[in-house]
């Protein structure tokens, strides 16, 4: 009988897309609504990770402190961190002592093991105890021309100092260290 009428078919037709449309639209408000995007985190902030001990002494960083230069009554002097190391040089007898700060009084009176670390040279030493503290002090005397001295004047940036018992200082190799090895000379 539709068939007869072609308008009651369109008009049927029209009917059920209606319906179906109906159908969809309240399925999708039965749906629930999509969760809202996650808040922004903030970046996380970079830490340096510690250095493993294995780590070569010329990545380590450079010990707090500048070199400072003197001179009084012939004597040339180069200070670092105020102190903390210490390169007199007695010009009358050409040497160059190496003095490292102590932060206690050594636990014996026998030599101290020492290391000096250039890119040239690796040095293991002996030092002596001189003073007490506050003012105690690691000393290795070097005559002016041991090539000790020019390794560390002339090391590519930094060379290190090892004493038994006191932090590693890793000590820029600045003008103040050569110069006072030529005074010396």
């Amino acid at each position: 009988m539709l068939a007869k009428h072609p308008a009651l078919t369109i008009l049927a037709a029209a009917t059920g897309l209606a319906l179906l449309g109906s159908c969809a639209a309240s399925q999708s408000a039965k749906l629930p609504a999509p969760p809202p995007p996650p808040p922004a985190r903030p970046a996380p902030q970079a830490t340096p990770a510690p250095l493993p001990a294995n780590t070569n002494w010329r990545d380590r960083p450079a010990s707090p402190g500048v070199w400072e230069w003197s001179a009084a009554d012939g004597q040339s002097t180069a200070r670092f961190a105020g102190g903390e190391l210490v390169l007199p040089c007695n010009g009358h007898e050409g040497r160059v002592t190496l003095m490292r700060r102590l932060s206690a009084q050594p636990a014996t009176d026998g030599p101290i093991p020492a290391t000096v670390l250039t890119t040239s040279q690796i040095r293991p030493l002996s030092a002596s105890a001189v003073g007490t503290v506050p003012l105690a002090y690691a000393a290795i005397t070097f005559t002016a021309w041991d090539g000790l001295l020019d390794a560390m004047a002339f090391s590519r940036g930094r060379f290190a100092v090892e004493i038994a018992g006191e932090p590693t200082l890793y000590l820029p190799a600045w003008t103040e260290v050569s110069r006072v090895v030529e005074d010396c000379r």
